[in-house]
């Protein structure tokens, strides 16, 4: 029995540990398709969104919400893309 319960707690704590890395996999994943269509939006082409840095898909993704112009979140995505 004792084996049985330290198994259950083993298991538990083991997938406990597993789910938030499953959210922030899940997290990065819709934080690369929004840049994705945020860069065709404005007519950024060619970029690998997975070869970005975390924080250069948030910067996307606060520019992409701004009231700026198109062209103007444009040349700022490109400026955070070339660094």
């Amino acid at each position: 029995m004792k084996n049985l319960i330290g198994a259950a707690a083993v298991f538990t704590l083991a997938t406990a540990a597993t789910l938030p890395a499953v959210a922030m996999e899940q997290e990065l994943s819709m934080l690369e398709l929004a840049a994705e269509s945020a860069l065709t939006t404005v007519g950024v082409k060619d970029v690998d969104v997975m070869s970005l840095s975390l924080s250069q898909l948030a910067q996307i993704q606060g520019i992409i919400s701004g009231d700026d112009s198109n062209d103007d979140k444009k040349r700022r995505i490109e400026a955070i893309i070339a660094r």
